[in-house]
């Protein structure tokens, strides 16, 4: 169970190492049990069903943040050859809530994944601006399509892009990031 040493999962996202879900689960249980993955919390992700188990081997995140780590490692685990450093991992200069390289072409992204509970347009623009000296791209994964459109309007830096997690669960390396003037575009 390498992936909880990086990222906070449910066990949704172990979905891809067994043949069932229900296998998922009574395997999740034994490792936990056995202390070799660490229970962190509950969310509730969708608005019905219960509240879904969460684990990761680091140093734990704020309970708040559980829902949006949940749909972070969703976006992460789209790029299994990528490294990611997530949480404490990250460069402090930018406070990404990831980074994603990848080695083969050495390229490196900061994502951002907005949930659409900061409102606060300073807030925002912040963020923007503690990427101004980076060289590097910056992911903005939103949940929802009118957030996408709202940070999109709101920014006026050349390096990032915009994308709801729904449409790059359909497509991870299709046309589906927006730049800030509105062209699609697919990661390099």
């Amino acid at each position: 169970m390498e992936r909880v040493r990086t990222h906070v999962c449910g066990v949704h996202h172990f979905l891809d190492l067994f043949p069932s879900l229900a296998k998922a689960y009574q395997t999740t249980a034994k490792l936990r049990k056995r202390g070799i993955i660490k229970y962190i919390g509950s969310a509730q992700i969708t608005g019905d069903g219960r509240p879904r188990d969460m684990f990761y081997n680091g140093k734990r995140p704020e309970m708040d943040q559980l829902i949006h780590e949940y749909h972070l490692t969703t976006f992460c685990l789209l790029y299994p050859d990528a490294e990611f450093k997530r949480l404490h991992d990250v460069d402090p200069r930018y406070r990404a809530d990831a980074e994603m390289l990848f080695l083969e072409i050495n390229k490196k992204y900061f994502v951002e994944l907005h949930t659409g509970t900061v409102r606060n347009h300073q807030r925002i623009q912040e963020r923007f601006r503690a990427y101004e000296s980076s060289c590097d791209d910056v992911l903005w994964v939103c949940l929802q399509p009118d957030d996408k459109q709202k940070l999109m309007q709101l920014c006026d830096y050349s390096n990032m892009y915009f994308t709801c997690l729904e449409d790059v669960l359909k497509q991870p390396f299709g046309s589906v990031w927006t730049d800030r003037d509105g062209h699609l575009c697919e990661l390099e």
